[in-house]
């Protein structure tokens, strides 16, 4: 089987030469058995309207015209020319084990990432045993939890009590919600301690702690990382600094520097037109101070709805490519307008594929991800980096990327100054 695919090429490694590109892509039938290395050769030939070919009544080779010498027919075992479009050839190695016993044998006690079948169904006929209605709920409950893949772990609260706690990593048997708190709107946007995601079952007594845990290994692997911590820091202060300015200037009145500038011709028109004989106003070079109130701060329920919008203006500004018209990412063939949100944008792509997290528990890792900087819509780049517990990189592997096909990391600019601010 063969087909072409006409993709963009934005982001690939030989972006610029053409923006959009032709690759053909050929799937065919494995290798037979084989008792030892054997050379192969494989033709590319296109079987284009043969079987129009074949049977079209008017052909020569229809069997309705086909018979006489002149016009043989072509039988099921005959052999029929073909052109090679491309052939290559390679070493056939044997199988050290047999792929089709190996499958069997793994899917004969296959499961998703949760407890076996046999402890799961042994606490789903202990529920009608329970002796109370209360006993029986929380029995289910308990069976519902480990179902969806969620351990029973220790947990030693902030006040030093020893307890049980509910702990799930990324790779469950189930869909989870984007936000499991109840209600919804307790849900917390921003955390500074990951406290805020902790989540309490008030049917079975038991805190839920998976999206603290992801909140706090994520925090551990950036803070472990010096560059993305400069370049955090710097991107932060750099968009605090702007927002902060331009909201005191509008709150009070003051005009920028670029409306100054734009009314110094009329200014100095007004100043050349004033005749000096007949002008008797008084003339001083010292400008007496202001008797306006001075605005009240940043956090002030007035002034923090402007600091906002200040604040998405100067992220949206420098998050954008250096041409000033799109959104940075990794597929813009313009190079970031601030080089540090390059780092970042870069950083999290990474991070939603657990690249950060090399020697530590990757259960959890891709959680931070999303409750830290947003949700997640088809990602930019589709690298998959190095694999501890369920990803690992094979050596020596290749894969085709491309923008219709890959995930895509889309950062919205909304979310990214609330992490900011």
């Amino acid at each position: 089987m063969a087909h072409v695919r006409h993709i963009r090429t934005d982001g690939f490694p030989d972006a610029g030469v053409q923006e959009e590109g032709w690759y053909s892509v050929v799937v065919a039938s494995m290798t037979g058995n084989m008792r030892k290395p054997t050379s192969q050769v494989v033709h590319l030939v296109s079987l284009e309207h043969y079987d129009a070919t074949v049977n079209n009544p008017q052909s020569p080779f229809h069997p309705s015209t086909a018979g006489t010498p002149s016009r043989p027919t072509i039988g099921l075992d005959d052999r029929v020319g073909v052109v090679s479009l491309h052939s290559w050839i390679y070493s056939a190695v044997p199988q050290a084990v047999d792929f089709v016993a190996t499958m069997k044998k793994l899917t004969e006690r296959m499961q998703p990432l949760r407890p076996p079948e046999s402890v799961l169904t042994s606490i789903q006929q202990n529920i009608a045993l329970q002796s109370t209605k209360t006993s029986q709920r929380a029995a289910g409950i308990l069976y519902d939890r480990l179902m969806n893949s969620y351990t029973i772990s220790r947990w030693r609260t902030a006040t030093g009590e020893e307890t049980v706690a509910f702990n799930r990593g990324p790779l469950v048997a189930c869909f989870p919600s984007d936000t499991p708190a109840k209600p919804v709107a307790d849900w917390q946007g921003l955390s500074m301690s990951g406290k805020e995601y902790q989540i309490f079952d008030e049917e079975l007594g038991i805190m839920d702690l998976t999206y603290s845990s992801a909140w706090s290994l994520g925090r551990l692997a950036a803070i472990s990382d010096s560059p993305f911590n400069a370049a955090l820091l710097r991107f932060r202060s750099l968009n605090w600094k702007q927002s902060a300015s331009n909201t005191r200037m509008q709150v009070n009145g003051l005009q920028s520097s670029r409306e100054i500038v734009s009314n110094l011709p009329s200014a100095i028109s007004g100043a050349r037109s004033v005749d000096s004989k007949s002008f008797k106003g008084p003339v001083s070079r010292i400008l007496p101070p202001s008797t306006a109130d001075v605005a009240p701060p940043l956090t002030h329920p007035v002034v923090r709805p402007v600091f906002k919008e200040n604040m998405l203006q100067s992220v949206t500004k420098n998050s954008a490519d250096i041409l000033g018209e799109n959104f940075y990412s990794d597929f813009q063939l313009a190079q970031a307008a601030n080089t540090d949100w390059e780092l970042i944008h870069h950083w999290i792509s990474d991070s939603l594929y657990l690249a950060h997290i090399s020697g530590m528990r990757s259960t959890q890792y891709s959680l931070y991800c999303s409750l830290t900087f947003g949700s997640t819509s088809p990602l930019s780049r589709a690298k998959l980096h190095q694999r501890r517990t369920g990803y690992r990189r094979s050596n020596g592997a290749k894969s085709s990327e491309h923008p219709s096909g890959g995930p895509k990391v889309l950062l919205h600019r909304s979310c990214l100054a609330r992490c900011i601010h």
